[in-house]
């Protein structure tokens, strides 16, 4: 499933890969500044970045934000054409609203929710074997107006991250639950911790996380 919602603030693209592995490609803004990142999950235990700006202690924010954006995409995608995509063959006028039930997207670590009423408006189409979409999403007590635009393309074979792969420049984090100390008590969350070793291919990550099950 390649999926690429996008406005002025934020763009991703979402590759979903073999063995729960997925890419992330990331461009927006960051403290004011434009960045153009890339994201890895392996094995659903593993987050890999390169040029990801992220704030120390808040690392999953890098990783929940673009994912929690697709989620809505693919929510409202599911509103917008009940049949799925394959039920997207010619130009299609999308005309919403909902007003009781409210759509909720979430993460591991993260989530959120959007009451009813809502609306959503727009249109869909084929476009050199992708669905192509355009969406204005409003929901009650939110100003702020979501634009959704992009497409999304189902694959009959998914692609793979090869175990040869490079991860030279990437940094390497573990995905789960974790405990600190905090004024004297524990917390206990979930969240990527940075792991301190030096990989050169996918395929070590992926070794080292299986010795850490």
């Amino acid at each position: 499933m390649n999926v690429t919602p996008g406005d002025e603030f934020l763009r991703v693209t979402m590759f979903m890969m073999k063995g729960n592995d997925a890419r992330i490609e990331v461009s927006g803004k960051f403290d004011g500044k434009s960045h153009t990142g890339s994201l890895m999950i392996v094995s659903g235990n593993r987050m890999l970045a390169r040029n990801v700006p992220m704030e120390r202690g808040m690392e999953i924010d890098a990783l929940d934000g673009p994912v929690l954006q697709v989620r809505l995409a693919l929510e409202l995608l599911g509103r917008a054409f009940p049949g799925g995509p394959t039920s997207v063959t010619t130009s299609r006028t999308v005309d919403v609203t909902e007003k009781k039930e409210s759509i909720k997207v979430n993460t591991a670590s993260a989530g959120g929710e959007y009451p009813a009423p809502w609306t959503l408006k727009g249109s869909g189409k084929e476009e050199d074997s992708r669905k192509v979409f355009d969406l204005v999403f409003r929901c009650a007590g939110v100003e702020q107006v979501i634009n959704l635009k992009g497409s999304w393309r189902a694959k009959k074979v998914q692609d793979e991250l090869p175990d040869s792969l490079s991860v030279t420049g990437w940094r390497v984090f573990a995905l789960g639950p974790y405990s600190r100390q905090d004024g004297g008590g524990t917390i206990y969350d979930y969240g990527a911790q940075e792991i301190r070793k030096t990989f050169r291919t996918l395929g070590e990550i992926r070794q080292d996380a299986a010795r850490q099950k």
